[in-house]
């Protein structure tokens, strides 16, 4: 896969505007550039599961910015990350604050930071340009694989 630039950025509002706001700017100015406009807060509220799912069947990589307020049972964010899986994109957690996530998210490629700090943007940009090598992609699909594993053996326990 060739990097193409455009990440879906999947944050909660409510306590991630200002850090997905730097982090967007923070990418966009270094190299490669990394466009990070996806955004669904001005489209209209009946068309944005099919907004958010076009943006992200689009994007190169998923970035989530793992909040207190984020990570929370039922929040829009959850949508956009149950749909990235769904895609099979490659998945970025930013972890703002001490609240990790847990589950398929867990799994995924990590950067802790502190909820008022700054990111090193250089160390994310690496990142998310790293899930376009041969090597990222691989990572993608053993944590896919890892998932599946894991559904398979919840079914098994079930029946």
């Amino acid at each position: 896969m060739r990097w193409g630039g455009q990440v879906f950025l999947s944050y909660d509002s409510r306590d991630g505007s200002r850090l997905a706001n730097l982090l967007r700017h923070e990418l966009g100015r270094g190299s490669p550039q990394i466009d990070c406009s996806a955004d669904l807060t001005t489209i209209d509220p009946d068309d944005a599961l099919d907004e958010a799912a076009t943006a992200i069947d689009r994007c190169a990589c998923f970035l989530f910015l793992a909040t207190p307020m984020s990570l929370q049972g039922d929040t829009p964010t959850k949508l956009e990350w149950k749909l990235a899986f769904d895609y099979k994109k490659p998945i970025v957690v930013i972890q703002a604050g001490e609240s990790a996530p847990v589950g398929r998210l867990a799994r995924r490629p990590r950067i802790r930071i502190g909820q008022d700090q700054t990111v090193s943007a250089e160390a994310l940009r690496l990142l998310i340009v790293g899930t376009a090598t041969s090597e990222g992609e691989l990572q993608t699909v053993q944590g896919y694989l890892e998932d599946a594993r894991e559904a398979r053996a919840r079914a098994r326990h079930a029946s």
